[in-house]
């Protein structure tokens, strides 16, 4: 499994914004660029056109395409943040790979043909990209303050809250929260059956079978984890230094 991560904020703040953006739309596949194309510009428009650059660039890396351009970066190991600018730069302004997707029984994108597949998210000013050969899931969640745990009552599974509930510190209590909140959402996007389906469903205690997972503290004051069917079963986690 690869882990991408790409900021926007060049695409917010700089003073070439608008620039990079044409620069973008022009490196992405037609799918992506018509989604682009529906949403008003603005933030979220911008995390769209990071995920649809982010995307190229992982379709055309698994490609062998401009490997020279990727400095030593080594997605397996750790997901090494990237800038638009940065992309835009690996990518070389050669034309995009067009790509053809196919959608799950609940609205899952993902590649046609089944040979790679890919989950996108994004939150604040980041987006991220897990590519793997088996089924990926992947969330990234800028954390907040907490003001309740409503949201841990609802959809956490008993042992969670009560891992919850034992935290000595409300900094403590906010990053697990986090923490199996992106694990939740990662696991969710994995089976494609959305966030309402893992109710109950104990992603920090009890081992999912045939599920690895991979978990980053990275970039600060956020969380990530992807997750992926994988051969060896059980519960595997990866926390890379």
């Amino acid at each position: 499994m690869e882990v991408y991560l790409l900021s926007v904020e060049e695409l917010n703040k700089d003073s070439e914004a608008e620039r990079l953006r044409e620069l973008a739309m022009k490196n992405m596949d037609a799918v992506r660029l018509e989604k682009v194309k529906r949403l008003k510009p603005g933030e979220t428009g911008n995390l769209a056109i990071g995920a649809g650059l982010l995307l190229q660039l992982a379709v055309q890396r698994t490609q062998g395409m401009h490997p020279q351009t990727y400095h030593g970066i080594h997605p397996r190991m750790y997901p090494v943040c990237l800038h638009v600018s940065q992309v835009l730069d690996m990518l070389g302004g050669e034309k995009p790979v067009q790509v053809e997707y196919c959608y799950g029984e609940h609205g899952k994108p993902d590649f046609a043909g089944g040979m790679l597949h890919f989950n996108l998210s994004h939150s604040g000013q980041y987006v991220c990209c897990a590519l793997a050969e088996e089924e990926v899931g992947i969330d990234i969640q800028r954390m907040h303050s907490l003001k309740n745990m409503r949201i841990a009552e609802r959809f956490f599974a008993q042992k969670e809250n009560d891992l919850l509930r034992a935290c000595g510190s409300e900094r403590e209590r906010q990053e697990l929260f986090y923490r199996t909140w992106v694990r939740k959402e990662a696991y969710a996007k994995l089976t494609g059956a959305g966030i309402a389906a893992t109710v109950e469903q104990d992603v920090m205690t009890e081992p999912l079978e045939g599920v690895e997972w991979q978990e980053f503290d990275q970039p600060e004051g956020y969380r990530m984890a992807a997750c992926r069917y994988g051969s060896s079963g059980g519960m595997k986690v990866l926390c890379p230094e």
